[in-house]
């Protein structure tokens, strides 16, 4: 297998050209504190936490065998990192965590009632950043120039407000995983689980810094980098249509006929007449510009979805 990692759209490429605001869990964050968090944070997850030029990260927490314990979202102000779970909830990221704290001055705490938000597309960035969240940055997650924000549920309301008066309206919750999967983004549980590594979910190159050192579970990430060894990955497909596929179609590799996998997650655009899904399938046929059968119509792997790691 050669190297690949996701290549990142921008927004116009995922149907918006406006900002568009999503609503994820709102069961709270975890509050990391103390003077030696982020050191801490930089040796137990996949994000480089202290050379990121962004004011929050996108992250995973493996295992020391590779495997995936977490995904989250974290955003770093000048007291506290607010870590959010994509995952398995707080409560295990809290246990997960607090199992690898030794000697170090960092404190956890869960805050349970708060949100998650994010924008995504072109907005005003200056207006954004003065709104009145607990903590807000800004990521590249599903296009370089998103912005996140920790809220508190006390304070939702007012909070909308203010993204209103720059022509924000939340989202159907349908919005979420269509841009969610145009981008290639995976979803845990549906896409991918603790059985995976990095390489296995799709997440090496974006949730996962290439060129960062040590953190749990890196030497299995580096070994799979440089030798290649996964049998299947999670990619993404732009389909001809998206009628009859579910989770669960079967992926043939339209060139050889043979059977390479299955589709894990799909989504259309009717007004952009555009559909794409996830799909994990043998990495011996996740080349760009492959052609593959799904169901009834076509997919393809686009030479913008992967792009070789340099």
């Amino acid at each position: 297998m050669r190297p690949y990692q996701a290549h990142m759209p921008d927004s116009a490429a995922l149907g918006f050209d406006s900002g568009v605001l999503i609503k994820h869990d709102g069961q709270g964050w975890l509050r990391v504190t103390g003077p030696d968090r982020m050191n801490w944070l930089q040796g137990v997850t996949t994000a480089d936490v202290l050379r990121s030029e962004q004011s929050a990260f996108w992250g995973l927490f493996l295992d020391r065998k590779g495997k995936i314990r977490h995904e989250v979202i974290g955003i770093v102000d000048s007291s506290a990192t607010c870590l959010f779970s994509l995952s398995q909830g707080l409560d295990n990221l809290y246990q997960y965590l607090d199992a690898m704290l030794v000697m170090e001055d960092v404190a956890l705490d869960v805050e349970r009632e708060g949100s998650l938000w994010s924008v995504h597309g072109a907005v005003d960035e200056a207006q954004l950043s003065q709104s009145n969240a607990i903590a807000t940055g800004k990521l590249s997650w599903l296009a370089p120039a998103d912005r996140v924000y920790a809220v508190r549920g006390a304070d939702e309301p007012i909070w909308l407000q203010t993204m209103r008066k720059f022509g924000l309206e939340p989202a159907l919750p349908n919005v979420w995983d269509r841009l969610r999967i145009a981008a290639g983004v995976p979803q845990w549980g549906l896409d991918y689980s603790e059985q995976d590594t990095p390489h296995h979910a799709g997440l090496f190159g974006r949730a996962v810094s290439p060129n960062k050192g040590c953190y749990v579970g890196q030497e299995v990430v580096c070994k799979v980098e440089m030798r290649g060894s996964v049998s299947q990955r999670v990619v993404r497909l732009t389909l001809d249509s998206a009628e009859g596929v579910v989770a669960g179609t079967p992926v043939v590799h339209k060139a050889s006929n043979e059977s390479v996998g299955s589709i894990t997650s799909v989504a259309s655009d009717p007004e952009n007449h555009t559909a794409y899904a996830l799909a994990r399938i043998k990495s011996s046929a996740a080349e760009p510009g492959a052609v593959l059968l799904v169901g009834a119509t076509l997919g393809r792997l686009n030479d913008d979805v992967l792009v070789e790691n340099n």
